[in-house]
């Protein structure tokens, strides 16, 4: 077997692993690989053919693949939907590739794909990087992540002096026996719950039934409705749960997640290793980038693994992806690029708006820095632009406008995310946002001031790109009201971007600090610093009261960067030989790095303590009970796919279990997620009445007025009602302890 066959079969096999220990059956593993498989190979082929024209590497295999195989998968299915080949079309794009193939003449498959890893150890990283983004949400993979990076940091140590050879590889198989085991262990005492934390997957299972069974102008939650919301990878999950004929909440909890973040590092590790030059720099940075956090001052950390959100951390990889593009074009000229910025930025926007914005932001940016420097724009630059302009704005109107889920309100994000800030605003309330706003950037904005101060850097276009993700980031976050703080999504997404380039600019300064000046031990004291000051935060006092001092002391938790950036700046003025810019910014880079390494620690204990021994007892709040999964599968079993069903229970559970459309489920959400006009909320108030009459005093006009709207099912949640006498109106087609199914077709 060829190396490249080999290691693509070790990649294929890790991920099947993961996804069994993600609690995937074997065979359903296979089926999601399979498919998803398909999807990246096709995606890789036209990347490689169509725009770079060169060999390709496991990581930008696996990572563009995955983005432009699953954008034309998407679309196509939406597009073949209603058609007579619904069923496979999504797959069309991999017949259109496979065909190429066969037919082209130009290229074999050894001059299309090159050496899938400069290394074999590179598998090993971006498996460690994958269990490392899944730590802090999934808690079983952090220590295993750990343990097994300290095995392959001490494997690649090349310092005789440090480790005899036997002894090297003892402890190198210590650690990983060590790390099988607190794996194995985490596996073993894990809920059965553990991979649905939050509530509103209930919401994201309703609508991948939405997209892969009704597509885009579908609404499982209100017939007859569309959806203002980020689909697109939601309707990848739907897509690929329907091919691999999966049950629900697999590939949207678990199997979508990993095969997302496996797409997501294998892009960061592509772009990481751009910024760095030498092999450990490349390594020290991908584990800061995975390992990074900041304190929760918003709910959660600003860590990459936002598991919580499925659209926002899968939707990385297409921006990921553009800013992958944007390094290849420093190294070569990309054909027909501006098509490729079209799909990613499709991908982009779709996956979720904030990774759209701040993307052409920082195409903007760069465009207006290279007009001024360089007094003239290239036409490629420009139709880069004008096609991911034209993308992002078209796509805006078209699946977000006219939602009601944002507007143009200054400041609004303290109170969003700390409710006792409400009643303030002025000057204490600017105070606030500066708080929370460095407490979630300080890393960055040090990495991003040692960048400017380097000629060679701040000329690279691609950095550039950073820092305008970086700016459109902050402006949005405090120029947007969007409920529940959701306007930091905008600062998230640019923040990450910018860690991409943080953590290559902090391992090369430090690994440059010690060559020329050759002080580890203090290096290793400034870590052990910014370590324990996560702590600190933590321990802060919370005083129960909602006066202004109270609640600045709750937000000093966030200025708690303070105290690693002051040891680091003693320690960098002290000693004469350190009185230099570039070494005080790499001083205090570490360690804030190290402070946000702290946190991700801090945040998996904190919330592990917390949520752990919970998951059991919210089994049924975020699952649904037995009774009304029984209910739902048969109404799944017994009706077809367009027919509509009503309920006195208004969760999307029902929605998402039944994959049928509701008449009028979770009205709370449809108030955000639709174009609420007059005439809409007129009907929505029609729908309600109308389901408040048949329950509270059900007569067989009324029952007869919702079956003429298109409702056949009528799914009776039994003990809300106060009597029996819905079932004087017909024979119940299902019955259990809790639920009552009647068949509206069935009237007399």
């Amino acid at each position: 077997m060829s190396s490249k066959a080999r290691n693509l079969a070790v990649a294929l096999v890790g991920i099947l692993l993961l996804l069994m220990l993600a609690d995937v059956s074997f065979s359903e593993s296979i089926r999601v690989l399979a498919v998803c498989t398909l999807q990246v190979f096709s995606g890789a082929f036209f990347v490689s053919r169509v725009w770079y024209r060169r060999r390709l590497k496991i990581e930008e295999f696996i990572g563009l693949g995955f983005v432009v195989g699953v954008t034309f998968s998407v679309v196509s299915e939406q597009v073949f939907l209603n058609s007579s080949i619904s069923s496979i079309g999504w797959a069309f794009p991999c017949v259109v590739a496979g065909v190429w193939y066969l037919v082209g003449k130009k290229r074999s498959t050894s001059e299309i794909f090159d050496e899938f890893v400069d290394n074999a150890n590179n598998l090993v990283w971006l498996g460690i990087g994958v269990l490392a983004v899944l730590g802090p949400e999934w808690y079983w993979p952090a220590i295993p992540a750990v343990l097994i990076a300290v095995a392959q940091i001490i494997k690649i140590s090349q310092d005789p002096r440090r480790f005899a050879f036997r002894f090297k590889i003892q402890l190198v198989g210590a650690f990983r026996l060590l790390a099988v085991v607190v794996l194995g262990l985490g596996v073993y005492i894990r809920p059965f719950s553990w991979w649905i934390e939050d509530s509103d997957f209930g919401f994201f299972e309703a609508l991948t039934v939405s997209f892969s069974n009704w597509g885009i102008n579908g609404n499982s939650l209100a017939v007859g409705s569309s959806i203002k919301y980020h689909w697109f990878v939601y309707a990848w999950m739907g897509s690929v749960t329907k091919a691999a004929h999966l049950p629900s909440w697999v590939m949207l909890s678990r199997a979508g997640i990993v095969i997302g973040v496996v797409a997501v590092v294998s892009l960061a590790w592509t772009a990481i290793s751009y910024f760095c030059r030498s092999y450990m720099a490349r390594i020290i940075a991908f584990l800061l980038f995975c390992f990074f956090d900041s304190y929760p001052s918003w709910g959660s950390g600003f860590r990459i693994g936002l598991i919580s959100s499925p659209s926002q951390l899968i939707g990385f990889a297409w921006l990921l992806a553009i800013l992958v593009l944007l390094i290849e074009q420093q190294k070569q000229r990309v054909k027909y690029s501006p098509i490729l910025f079209t799909v990613l930025f499709a991908g982009a926007m779709l996956s979720k708006i904030s990774h759209g914005v701040v993307g052409l932001s920082g195409l903007l940016f760069l465009v207006v820095v290279e007009s001024i420097s360089k007094k003239k724009i290239t036409t490629h630059r420009l139709l880069d632009i004008a096609a991911s302009a034209a993308t992002v704005v078209g796509l805006f109107f078209a699946f977000y406008y006219g939602a009601n889920n944002a507007a143009l309100s200054p400041l609004k994000f303290p109170a969003a995310i700390q409710g006792e800030l409400s009643i303030y605003s002025g000057a204490f309330i600017f105070v606030a946002a500066g708080f929370l706003i460095l407490g979630l950037i300080n890393f960055q904005l040090i990495s991003v001031a040692g960048g400017l101060l380097d000629k060679s850097i701040r000329n690279d276009a691609v950095f550039i790109f950073c820092i305008g993700t970086g700016v459109s980031g902050v402006l949005l976050s405090l120029m947007i009201d969007v409920y529940m703080g959701a306007q930091l999504y905008f600062l998230h997404s640019a923040t990450i971007i910018i860690l991409i380039f943080s953590a290559c600019f902090t391992a090369e300064t430090v690994i440059s600090i010690c060559q020329k000046y050759r002080v580890t031990r203090n290096l290793v004291l400034l870590i052990a610093i910014g370590l324990l000051s996560s702590a600190l935060a933590w321990l802060t006092p919370s005083l129960n009261s909602g006066s202004k001092i109270a609640i600045l002391l709750r937000l000093s938790r966030s200025m708690v960067f303070l105290v690693p950036l002051t040891f680091s700046l003693l320690f960098a003025v002290l000693p004469t030989k350190f009185k230099k810019l570039p070494a005080a910014i790499g001083f205090i880079s570490l360690s804030l790095a190290s402070l946000g390494v702290g946190f991700y620690g801090s945040n998996w204990w904190v919330v592990l303590n917390r949520e752990f021994s919970s998951f059991d007892r919210n089994q049924q709040a975020n699952l649904g009970s037995q009774e009304l999964n029984n209910a739902m599968q048969w109404l799944k079993a017994q009706s077809g796919q367009d027919d509509v069903f009503a309920s006195n229970n208004d969760s999307f559970l029902l929605s998402a279990l039944s994959q049928r459309r509701g008449f009028l489920q979770s009205k709370y959400i449809l108030r955000r997620h639709t174009v609420f006009t007059a005439d809409w909320e007129g009907e929505l108030d029609s729908r309600g009445d109308l389901l408040t009459q048949i329950f509270s005093e059900p007569s067989e006009s009324n029952l007869r007025q919702i079956a003429d709207r298109g409702v056949r099912w009528l799914v009776v949640e039994k003990t809300k009602l106060t009597s029996n006498v819905l079932k004087s109106f017909g024979t119940a087609s299902f019955e259990n302890d809790e639920y009552l199914i009647l068949d509206l077709s069935l009237l007399a």
